[in-house]
């Protein structure tokens, strides 16, 4: 089963010499193509941001399986997701192809001057970005216990925008949001969520009709 739509950037995304990059550029570099890592394979598996897979070493894992794992507390079947393709759209280039880049120093908290050859650059792929994002599922293990209604609220969540592409907020801050018309409807009985998983539900009643002067009731936090 082969899932397309489009990621929209909600925040500014960087590249740089950081250890965290988010985008890569395809080919050699000639056209300046941007795309995000969608398998941790080749330079991702050194730099960690990419949607699904695991490095060699173990000791980094896709976005998609980390949050799998948080929200059902179980690893993300191998093979579900068999291929996670995300490029930036043509119309979303500036002129030229040529991004914004962000320089600065390190600075030694103690002497308060600056690293030698601790300096970064970074490139900054604008704000309101779209992606064209493809995502290939294996059908027979869709079927199998509650595959699919796993990976239906796992991508709600992404359409929902509580998705970060990126670990670090100061660096590869990356906030993202799916359009994508899902082929399988809701399923009528939703997943169970692991107790530890970080959600909240919030209930409030107030007088629509002069909600300024009656103060709203107490918000329920479940």
């Amino acid at each position: 089963m082969i899932l397309k739509g489009k990621l929209y950037v909600e925040s500014p995304i960087y590249r740089g010499n950081a250890r965290k990059t988010l985008f890569t550029r395809d080919g050699d570099g000639t056209h300046r193509l941007i795309s995000l890592s969608g398998e941790i394979s080749g330079t991702a598996q050194a730099l960690m941001d990419a949607f699904v897979g695991e490095s060699t070493n173990k000791k980094n894992i896709g976005l998609f399986n980390q949050m799998w794992n948080r929200l059902y507390g179980v690893p993300l079947p191998a093979s579900l997701i068999e291929k996670v393709d995300c490029r930036l759209q043509k119309k979303s280039y500036p002129r030229n192809n040529f991004f914004d880049m962000r320089m600065g120093i390190k600075l030694d908290e103690d002497r308060w001057a600056a690293e030698s050859n601790a300096n970064y650059k970074m490139e900054t792929v604008l704000r309101n970005s779209v992606f064209d994002f493809s995502m290939s599922a294996r059908e027979a293990l869709l079927k199998k216990d509650e595959n699919r209604a796993r990976l239906y609220y796992l991508l709600e969540e992404i359409k929902a925008g509580r998705f970060w592409f990126g670990a670090g907020k100061s660096k590869g801050m990356g906030r993202v949001r799916l359009e994508m018309k899902l082929p399988f409807p809701a399923p009528e009985n939703p997943p169970a969520l692991r107790s530890g998983a970080n959600h909240l539900k919030i209930e409030m009643t107030f007088n629509a009709q002069n909600p300024i002067s009656q103060r709203p009731a107490g918000p329920t936090c479940l």
